[in-house]
């Protein structure tokens, strides 16, 4: 069959065959969709909202510069992710939780706001999960006060006709970051002896949030207090220390001596159970007080002969002190 010949036959089969139009096809834009439960996909927030995720800790760990903190100089700084910096039973008396732990940092380096708030989360979720939420006290000792900065490069078509490089690279606020040195204390937990073994737990798996090298230290204190154990003990049993939330006050030899007297104040001078001091008041009204190994502060004579007026008077029955302002004092 020639080449004419072939043509004519497929023009005439094409007219006797029923052949259905159909519409130009319409172009097929695909979207990318957000992960759910029933769809897996590897795409990340950022490819879908056309934004940049947020620069890793490690681009801040170390202290180059000058602290930073916010000020009115330094303004639009973001919040710090880390809001609460005590939990757990704040108001427990000092003498509930003898034991104390805390975790040290073994680097000088920066901790971002996040991290501290990812430990806070942790040490609370398992020591309140294995032992209570009533069990210990938990305060983070780092604060984020320094402000880091970052300066934004455009990533869009034709970024580089907008953008001017390093010309004028002094960043915006970024955010915060805590500035630790070699030995300084980040978190510590106060709770009772047998719930030592979740509170190292816990800072164990605390140490996980943070760059660099930490220890735990179990103290050799009472608590948050400054006093080792033995000394609290024996100052509490003597009553030279009050009771301050979390902390112990002491009892100085200052103020006025019916206060002191009164406190039960630390031995000074010590004298004989017999002796017992007879204090009338300015307004008449007598008040004994039987005190055992009371103290009498040296200064205080001295001061109240010199500044007081006081006049010492020496009597065949005791030694009387006579205060034109204040009361009468007899020792007898």
């Amino acid at each position: 069959m020639s080449v004419t010949g072939l043509r004519e036959y497929h023009r005439v089969r094409l007219k006797s065959t029923d052949c259905v139009s159909y519409p130009a096809a319409q172009p097929v834009y695909l979207l990318p969709c957000l992960p759910s439960q029933n769809h897996q996909t590897s795409l990340k927030v950022s490819q879908v909202t056309g934004k940049m995720g947020r620069r890793p800790a490690k681009c801040y760990r170390y202290c180059k510069n000058k602290p930073f903190p916010k000020s009115r100089y330094n303004r639009g700084v973001p919040d710090p992710k880390i809001r609460i910096f005590d939990l757990g039973r704040k108001k427990a008396n000092v003498d509930e939780f003898p034991f104390c732990a805390h975790l040290v940092s073994n680097e000088k380096e920066q901790l971002s706001s996040e991290a501290l708030e990812a430990a806070r989360i942790t040490c609370n979720k398992y020591v309140t999960k294995t032992s209570g939420k009533d069990s210990f006290h938990l305060r983070v000792r780092a604060h984020p006060f320094h402000v880091v900065r970052i300066n934004k490069m455009l990533s869009c078509a034709g970024a580089d006709r907008l953008q001017t490089g390093m010309r004028g690279a002094y960043g915006k606020p970024y955010g915060t970051v805590a500035r630790v040195n070699i030995g300084q204390i980040l978190l510590s937990i106060r709770c009772k002896d047998p719930n030592k073994a979740v509170v190292m737990e816990a800072l164990r798996r605390a140490q996980y949030k943070f760059p660099g090298q930490q220890k735990i230290i179990v103290s050799k204190k009472w608590g948050f207090t400054d006093l080792a154990r033995a000394d609290y003990e024996k100052l509490r049993s003597e009553g030279r220390i009050r009771l301050d939330g979390a902390y112990v006050q002491f009892h100085r030899p200052a103020g006025p001596l019916l206060t002191n007297l009164s406190r039960g104040a630390p031995p000074l001078v010590e004298t004989s159970p017999d002796h017992r001091w007879d204090i009338v008041g300015k307004r008449g009204r007598d008040q004994s007080y039987d005190i055992p190994f009371t103290w009498v502060p040296k200064r205080y004579f001295l001061f109240c002969s010199i500044l007081l007026n006081f006049s010492p008077v020496l009597a065949s029955q005791g030694s009387y002190i006579y205060c034109r302002s204040c009361h009468i004092l007899q020792l007898r």
